[in-house]
């Protein structure tokens, strides 16, 4: 890194990691003087922690003379100069570089056909959400027609068995009138309330649908403008809560909410109009 880029104010340590993210290898010269230099062994820190968040990233060290190689460093390979002078390695660091951009160069050719291959899976899933959350609105506005014919068939049954007897009624007819109607009544609202918690399941898709769509896309271009710069595990969180394929809502509702007394009813209904 240039002393001279940096700006007044400028905090190196962290000027140095962000060139490093911008980097894919560095090139430390060890010498007498740079051991003595904790500017070095602090460049040469932060290079090391860098390579273990991105093992793509190589640390060449070129070692000048026979100087003691620092413990951080006696791990990796390195090239050296017996005599201390640096043209004698020039044409194996620019091996060694050659080497390293040919591997970047195939790196960026499969990042960029991931890149095709991930856009396309995107697309493809943004698609079939919506195509979802389409299905989604249609299913609600039928369940509430459905659960409003039910709402009016129930006021129509009402209104065309309503009569206005005599004292002189029979009663037991009276009685099997208003046990008839309330059983119909009870079955068309049990039937209402079942097709409107319907409807709400489907809302409730739509609405969570719809905001998949949105995550989604907001980390499609999360990943057009950060990918170059992304670890593993920073890319790994970004998918991680996409959850595409989610529990449907229906597991939200208890097994009560679906009205399990409607059969019941219903057979109710039919064993009063067969007496």
């Amino acid at each position: 890194m240039d002393v001279d880029s940096l700006l007044p104010g400028q905090d190196i340590s962290s000027t140095l990691f962000q060139n490093l993210r911008k980097s894919d290898f560095m090139i430390v010269l060890i010498s007498d003087n740079s051991n003595n230099s904790k500017w070095v062994m602090s460049e040469i820190g932060a290079a090391l922690s860098y390579s273990s968040e991105r093992p793509q990233f190589s640390l060449i060290p070129v070692v000048l003379g026979e100087p003691e190689i620092p413990d951080t460093i006696k791990h990796k390979l390195y090239l050296q100069s017996i005599s201390g002078n640096i043209e004698e390695v020039i044409p194996k660091i620019l091996e060694s570089m050659s080497l390293l951009l040919g591997r970047r160069e195939a790196r960026k050719e499969k990042s960029d056909n991931i890149k095709r291959s991930t856009d396309d899976y995107i697309k493809s899933i943004i698609s079939d959400l919506e195509i979802k959350q389409k299905n989604s609105k249609r299913t609600y506005y039928l369940w509430n027609v459905i659960g409003f014919l039910f709402l009016a068939g129930s006021a129509v049954y009402l209104l065309s068995n309503v009569s206005f007897t005599s004292p002189h009624v029979d009663m037991k007819s009276l009685a099997y009138s208003l046990i008839k109607t309330g059983l119909a009544l009870s079955f068309t609202v049990a039937c209402s309330r079942y097709s409107f918690l319907m409807s709400k399941i489907a809302l409730d898709e739509s609405m969570t649908l719809g905001e998949r769509i949105h995550a989604i896309s907001f980390g499609k271009i999360f990943i057009q403008m950060f990918s170059d710069e992304f670890t593993k595990d920073e890319m790994y969180k970004v998918f991680e809560n996409w959850n595409t394929s989610p529990k449907n809502t229906t597991e939200r509702y208890k097994t009560d909410d679906y009205d399990p007394n409607l059969l019941k009813v219903f057979k109710e209904l039919v064993e009063s109009i067969k007496k």
